[in-house]
This record gives structure tokens, sequence and C-alpha cells, in this order.
């Protein structure tokens, strides 16, 4: 498939989908953040799933998983469309326990003509894709027209065993507090709207309209959904009244630091929304600064302003840390109450991440970029901290951290070449059950055998030019994808190789297909066979019979071996 790039809205980098660590296969059920916009390319997995789509071409989306809090993505593979059909890049527009609901919307020439009214209209179609069938199934909704709804306007809310559920859309008609309700159901498989009248907002309220702009919707109980403005409230809406009431809930002013950006700026980057164990749980952070003149502890914006900080001034301010607070409230209550406050101090994150930083760029570090929180998906007191050294630096980091502690629960690194992590587009999806990503080969890892020497090559494989972030773990999971393993290592000699041998060469040759030019951590590999002399190459053409020992990473310990002259021992 060959897709032409001009004329597109979509970011090249959505068609180099990462290479990401397999998950831990261990548990029985799984939470992972997924990105709301998919990749798009031909790479399938044990989770691929096909459909044909209202303009007759074939469609298939597959979900590739990694552990929280990096985050997992679904690619989307098309057959016959190029790339200038697509008007936006494909979306999640809501998620359901094991299901996503995607949004493809086409260009004009495109899209399929069904009735002489809708021919000038723009065009999309909704895919529900269904992860804990067997095997997993993808299939196309109803089309809504002649509305199109945008992602952040779309919620789910599941009903019976959760194989039936409700997508729903508020929109007031600006109207006298109006609103219309739009329900899919997929019992009836069709689409309803239901007029909606909106309660008076607070005591005294006289304008005619209310103005509040979706960030996301959530799913709450007893068939709530809640449309979030992140800086405003909620309008809360129940799928199940026939005649359904909208209530609406006001959030608590921003933090003083955040007020410069009130109502100028996407909240998203700030302030997060959730529903757990019966209540509604906001978080917001801002930024703290400190000078070198200042002896009062760290500075947000508003105290910079207010000590005569100008934009362009000669003063110094450097980045503190972070302050979190946190609030509750019970649906059935009028008020907010303020939970617990943390502060993030940015000299505990640095250490953690230049661990994992390349040396070279660690000054870089000082000027963290940083957007959250992320509520973590298990209803706890973890969030999910998003951070980069550098807005167009190609990989980024997930840090996790408890509010009520003040703890860091820990740091991950994850490539991020569409530089959209700031906007923070992910989003909680839960699994009944672990995915078995493995196309035709099982991910049980059969331990290294010492005869290996002793095997022909013709199944042996080189990865060179190895993030070295990269465990064994980690590259054992990625091929595995593609087949039985029979040896794998990696050899640290000034840079990183990987040597996989497969037990069938046609696995080998897969491997080497798909995974060839890709992304493995933060550096592309070049995947080929691996040739007979490898250690001679790796030592020089005439090896010195000096043995010394090279330590073969690992998720939790250092596997050491002998070779001769591999010229680092690192643990």
């Amino acid at each position: 498939m060959t897709f032409s790039q001009r004329g597109t809205f979509i970011d090249p980098a959505s068609f180099n989908p990462p290479i990401l660590p397999a998950p831990n296969a261990t548990f029985s059920s799984a939470r992972v953040m997924l990105e709301k916009v998919l990749y798009i390319g031909d790479r399938k997995n044990g989770t691929f799933a096909q459909a044909i789509t209202r303009t007759g071409h074939a469609v298939g989306v597959s979900l590739w998983l990694t552990d929280p809090p990096s985050p997992s993505h679904l690619c989307l593979h098309v057959s016959g469309l190029k790339v200038t059909d697509l008007m936006d890049e494909p979306q999640v527009a809501c998620l359901g326990k094991d299901i996503a609901i995607i949004r493809v919307v086409y260009n004009f020439y495109v899209r399929p003509i069904e009735s002489a009214h809708t021919m000038g209209m723009s065009d999309c179609d909704f895919l529900v894709y269904r992860a804990h069938t067997v095997p997993p199934s993808l299939d196309v909704l109803p089309n809504p027209k002649p509305h199109m709804f945008h992602p952040n306007e779309i919620g789910f809310y599941p009903c019976g065993d959760g194989e039936e559920f409700f997508m729903a859309a508020l929109r007031s008609k600006f109207v006298h507090l109006q609103y219309d309700l739009h329900i899919f159901s997929s019992k009836t498989n069709a689409w309803t709207t239901r007029p909606a009248l909106l309660e008076l907002p607070w005591p005294g309220y006289k304008d005619d309209y209310l103005v509040h702009e979706n960030d996301m919707v959530i799913t709450l109980e007893g068939g709530l959904l809640g449309w979030v403005d992140l800086w405003r409230g909620i309008l809360l809406c129940s799928v199940h009244d026939t005649d359904p009431v909208v209530r609406y809930i006001r959030f608590p002013k921003p933090m003083d630091g955040n007020m410069c950006q009130y109502l100028h700026a996407p909240a998203r980057a700030v302030r997060d929304v959730t529903f757990s164990n019966g209540f509604i749980k906001l978080i917001e952070m801002e930024a703290s600064f400190a000078t070198a003149r200042s002896s009062n502890g760290p500075l947000n914006r508003a105290a910079m302003l207010d000590s005569g900080w100008k934009v362009g001034a000669t003063e110094s301010y450097t980045l503190d840390g972070w302050t979190t607070v946190t609030w509750n409230r019970e649906l059935a209550s009028d008020h907010w109450r303020q939970d617990c406050t943390a502060f993030v101090m940015a000299r505990s994150i640095l250490p953690q991440l230049r661990h994992k930083h390349n040396p070279s760029e660690s000054s870089a570090l000082e000027d963290l970029k940083m957007a959250g929180p992320l509520w973590s998906m298990h209803g706890g007191d973890v969030v999910y901290l998003m951070a980069k050294a550098k807005s167009m630096d190609n990989h980024a980091w997930a840090i996790a951290f408890n509010v009520r502690k003040s703890t860091l629960d820990g740091v991950t690194s994850f490539p991020e070449e569409r530089h959209v992590v700031f906007s923070l587009p992910y989003q909680p999806f839960a699994l009944s059950k672990f995915l078995n990503m493995a196309s035709a080969a099982s991910i049980c890892w059969i331990e290294e055998r010492e005869d290996y020497k002793n095997d022909p090559d013709s199944t042996m494989i080189l990865v060179d030019g190895l993030d070295p972030c990269v465990t064994v773990n980690q590259l054992k999971a990625i091929f595995a994808m593609y087949g039985e393993l029979y040896y794998l290592k990696i050899l640290e000699d000034e840079k990183y190789y990987g040597l996989v041998k497969f037990v069938n060469r046609s696995c080998a040759e897969q491997a080497i297909s798909a995974l060839n030019g890709a992304k493995i951590g933060g550096q592309s590999v070049l995947v080929s066979w691996r040739p007979s002399n490898l250690l001679q190459q790796l030592c020089g053409s005439s090896p010195s019979p000096t043995i010394r020992r090279a330590a073969f990473r690992c998720d939790d310990e250092a596997i050491i071996t002998f070779l001769p002259h591999v010229s680092h021992h690192r643990r």
C-alpha cells in the first residue's frame, strides 16, 4: 500500500507506528493508557480485525499494548484508500471495557453519496472494535447524518453484560436552556434524538445560553454521562431517561498560577477529571519557579507577575517543581471538597530521567517541559505526568506520582515522534483479559541453550543500532510476535547489538521484513541476517585469546557470559 502525503492533515509520523515493549502477561485483566489518535500502517498481529466501510474499502485495526503509563496504540490498516482520501487522522471517539469506537473522516470526493440533501456534508464512519471476542471483531456503525460529531463530544455507556452499549452526544440548540441528546444503541443499531432541558446552572442564572466547550466525556453511574469543560464544569445527562434533564456542576476556580491561562489556553494541559467509587475527582497542576534573589520559596506564575516579572526580563527564574491539588464531590452533593495538595520537586525527577537520557544532552533536562496530570486507571491516588526535555524530541517520559504520599512511583520512557504529548491525547482503556499479540507464535520464552554455537546460522538475525535503554525482555517480547524464539542476547561494544535466533527461518524472514528500519526504543534499527563471523566483526579480524566479561541487559539483573574482546562491562 502506498500513501501520498500531499494535501493531507495527517502527521507524517502517524505512518511510522512505534515498536512497543510487550506488556506483562501474568495478569488476567488489564488497564492501559491508549493514544486517541491511531497510527496508519500495514502492521498486523493477533488482535487484527477487518471490516468493509461504507466507501466499499476494506479496513483493519490491530491493538498494540504496553504497560502503563507508557501509551499503547491502535493501528489502522487500509486497502485501496490513499492518505489524501482521509480528511483527518483516524481517532478514538470513545472507549468502554474491551470496546473502542473509532472515527474515520473522509474527504468530499470519497464519501458515499446516500441522499441528495447530504451531498455537501462531511462524512465519516464509526467503527466498533471489540477486543474480547475470539477473534477480535470490527464492525461499521450506522452514520449519524446529518450530524457530524467530534470525538470530544461522544460518550460511551455500557449496558447489560457489556456486550451492548450506548453512544451519546449532547448539543445545545442555542435556544433557552434547550439541548438535544443524540443516542446510538447497539441493541437497535440506530441513532435517536431526544430533547433535553437544562436545569438552572445556579441560582439567579438568567442567560439563555450556557458557554461550554467539551474537552472530554466521562462515564459515571446510573446511565449518567458527563460532558466536561475542564475550565468551567460538567453537564450531566442520563442515556436511560425518556425525557432527559441536564444538570450542571461548576468546577472550582483555577489555581492562582493558572489564572493567566484560564479560558485562553487548553485546560487539558493542567487539569483532569474522572469518576471513581461514587466521587467525581478533579486534579489540577501548576508550575512553581525559583529565583536567585528569592528567599521566600518557590513562586507560581501569579506570584512572579506580582513580583514585577515581565516577559524578556533579565531576572532568571528556574523551574522548581509542580504543585498538584485534588478535589472530590459526590454526585448528590452541592459542593466540592478539597482533598490533598502535593508538591513534585524537579530535583527529585531529574536524576531518574538522566539515568535514561543521553548523557551528552542531560543539560537539556534543566528546562524540562511537563504536561499533566492524568488520573491513572485504577481509581487510586496515582496520576501520570508526561515530560520532554525539548518539545521536538522524539521520545518522552511518563512519570507515575502518588498525590497523597507525594512520592514517585516510577518513570518510563516511550517513543513520541508526533509531538502531541503536551495535548495529552491519552485515555484509559480497560481490558477483561490479556491479549496475545503474537500472530502465529507463542510468547513463551525458551531458556538460552548452551549449544547454540553448534546450530546452523540460517535462523539467526542481527539487530544493529539498538537503543541502550532496551532490555532483553523487551527485545524478546517484540521478536516473539513473529515466531518461536530459540535464543536471544544483547551485545555491547561501543554500540548495542541484538542477536535473535528463531526456530523457523520463515519467522526470521517475517521479522526482518517487518522490523528493519523500525524504531525500537528511541532509535531506528537495522535488522538483517547475522553474518557467520559476527564475533570477529565485533572483536576485530584477529581476536586475541583474552577473555573479557560482557553484560547482557535484563530487566532485573545482568546476565554474565564470556566473549573475546567485547570491551565493556555494564550493569
